[in-house]
């Protein structure tokens, strides 16, 4: 019988490349015997919805755009009892996840890695009552992505997000937080936290992540930044975070199945990038396996 692919995708994620090639992956899926169905999102929160109610009817999902997209689809997913198998064309202008996955950013190549790969397993992570798949996150640099404007993502890729990080260095906000975890409780001043399963964020990927994360393993990692007490201390933590030498001082950084925080006051977080929502409290759950996703097959 063959497969029934569900085909995804955000036409203006990127450069809009997509646009050129789309007959390109529905050749390459079907040539591998595959039955595809095509649906263009018009708008933003249109694919959690979509998958929730008609998911279950194919084999497999594929989307093509962003990380935006794809936490869109891993929203859709989770809300499945049975979940089909999951596949990637990165279409958008970092894509953490592609790095994290080695996935081709030729669309013709990951369209092949969507017809031919082996799937692998892979957590899912929840955010209160939200789905978020690599990272979430709050405080300094976590508004760069969906602050920075689409232009000016495509005409400096990476040096956009920092640009429109290093305007904010000169008003850095603190948190108090309080954070509960299975084995312990941290209380402290910070000025960043994110909860992530993930070795790249914002484009970057040093051997310090890789070496110390597991996609499937269970675990998220827990990563706060501590309030610099004097400009020395912050311009050594900002050499630390860029290097993400994880055994600085000035960090906690654990393995945790979840995490509860608590705030003095509602804190903006970003999911997968894009703007989640302001809260007072956050429970972060990784949920093992919960997926299965496309990678080479190599």
């Amino acid at each position: 019988m063959a497969k029934r692919v569900l085909f995804v995708l955000n036409p203006n994620a990127g450069r809009g490349e997509i646009r050129a090639h789309a007959l390109e992956v529905i050749e390459e899926l079907t040539h591998a015997g595959c039955v595809v169905t095509v649906h263009p999102t018009s708008g933003p929160g249109e694919i959690a919805p979509l998958l929730a109610q008609i998911g279950g009817d194919y084999d497999q999902i594929l989307a093509c755009g962003g990380d935006g997209t794809l936490n869109e689809t891993v929203s859709g997913l989770m809300q499945l009892s049975e979940r089909p198998l999951l596949s990637y064309i990165p279409a958008g202008t970092v894509n953490d996840t592609a790095t994290n996955l080695h996935l081709p950013r030729d669309i013709p190549a990951a369209a092949h890695v969507a017809a031919h790969g082996i799937p692998i397993p892979i957590d899912a992570q929840s955010f209160n009552d939200r789905w978020f798949f690599y990272v979430a996150a709050f405080g300094l640099f976590t508004d760069v992505a969906y602050a920075t404007p689409q232009e000016q993502k495509h005409a400096l890729g990476r040096l956009a997000y920092l640009m429109q990080g290093v305007r904010a260095l000169s008003d850095v906000k603190s948190y108090h937080v309080r954070v509960e975890l299975p084995d312990r409780v941290i209380e402290d001043e910070v000025i960043f936290g994110t909860v992530c399963s993930t070795t790249s964020v914002g484009g970057f990927h040093p051997s310090a992540i890789q070496e110390r994360v597991d996609l499937a393993d269970g675990l998220s990692e827990v990563l706060l930044v501590k309030r610099p007490k004097t400009l020395v201390d912050f311009n050594n933590m900002t050499t630390a975070l860029l290097r993400l030498n994880l055994d600085a001082p000035d960090f906690y950084f654990i393995h945790s199945p979840e995490a509860r925080f608590y705030f003095e006051e509602p804190v903006p977080w970003t999911l997968d990038g894009e703007y989640g929502g302001d809260v007072k409290e956050a429970l972060i759950r990784n949920h093992p396996s919960a997926l299965r996703i496309l990678v080479p097959n190599e």
